[in-house]
């Protein structure tokens, strides 16, 4: 898990962070906190922003 906002698939090596649809990703504090934690825990490059109803709810359907 990554801060609590995320979600890691070591088997994809892919890291889903939970981002708001309506957040400009480029600026946002907590999503680039989250983004540089999992390429710093994890380092997946392959880290993609994703709806927060939609991970929580069906997490497998994202990777």
């Amino acid at each position: 898990m990554v801060n609590n906002s995320g979600y890691v698939s070591n088997y994809r090596a892919k890291t889903l962070v939970a981002a708001h649809p309506l957040w400009d990703l480029e600026d946002h504090a907590d999503y680039l906190m989250a983004v540089a934690e999992a390429k710093d825990r994890y380092g997946f490059q392959n880290i993609v922003a994703v709806n927060p109803f939609m991970l929580l709810r069906r997490p497998v359907d994202l990777l």
